[in-house]
């Protein structure tokens, strides 16, 4: 099973299982990572729906995580000891 994602705007996706069906949304939160946001429909999701999901919104969120790892680590080495 995999997912598709549709841009509805610079901050959204649709997600659609191959099939079509659509699941739900990634939205960008204040933070610039995105979430996902389940359809209103009522249901269950097996463990591995839950990760095609998080593994797509994992790849989504990878360049800003790249960023932060980025921007900490050298952060890091600007500081100075004190003791």
């Amino acid at each position: 099973m995999e997912i598709r994602l549709e841009k509805v705007s610079n901050n959204n996706f649709f997600v659609y299982w191959n099939n079509n069906t659509l699941v739900g949304t990634f939205e960008m939160d204040c933070d610039g990572y995105y979430y996902f946001w389940a359809n209103d429909s009522p249901g269950s999701w097996t463990s591995y729906s839950l990760r095609v999901i998080a593994d797509k919104l994992d790849e989504v969120n990878k360049p800003l995580r790249d960023l932060t790892e980025i921007y900490f680590k050298n952060d890091a080495s600007k500081r100075i000891e004190t003791r």
